[in-house]
């Protein structure tokens, strides 16, 4: 699986280390990522904002799935902007949005998700697989 994690703070690089522990991650890319970042996959020098760079590189490199980090893309859309913009041979249903629960969340009710908090992160997967 190829994966794009969007940001460059400590949160994506505790991401980056971990995703990239994973077996099944053939290649992972950080938009824009930083020195730490590097280690762990590809920085790519793309702003997490810039949202018609990101669906070029995207679609260029045939990734499966992008990891929203930083709040700021959420907030302006970048869902929304990926969902919308699919080709034919795309469905929308295979555009999805995972919640990951948080600490807080973990803590409080095992139903609770990091949507009840100020703490969110985002994977929009982009493969044609029904699953």
């Amino acid at each position: 699986m190829k994966i794009l994690l969007l940001g460059s703070g400590g949160r994506e690089h505790a991401l980056a280390w971990k995703i990239a522990q994973s077996k099944q991650v053939e290649k992972l890319y950080i938009a824009p990522g930083n020195a730490g970042t590097g280690n762990c996959g590809e920085n790519v020098n793309i702003g997490v904002n810039d949202f018609e760079e990101l669906k070029k590189f995207v679609y260029t490199n045939h990734i499966d799935m992008v990891v929203v980090g930083p709040e700021d893309p959420l907030v302006k859309g970048i869902y929304d902007n990926f969902a919308n913009d699919l080709s034919p041979a795309t469905s929308q249903s295979s555009v999805r949005r995972r919640r990951e629960p948080c600490s807080k969340a973990r803590k409080t009710s095992p139903r609770r998700s990091c949507s009840d908090t100020t703490s969110r992160q985002l994977a929009i997967r982009l493969s044609t697989e029904q699953q």
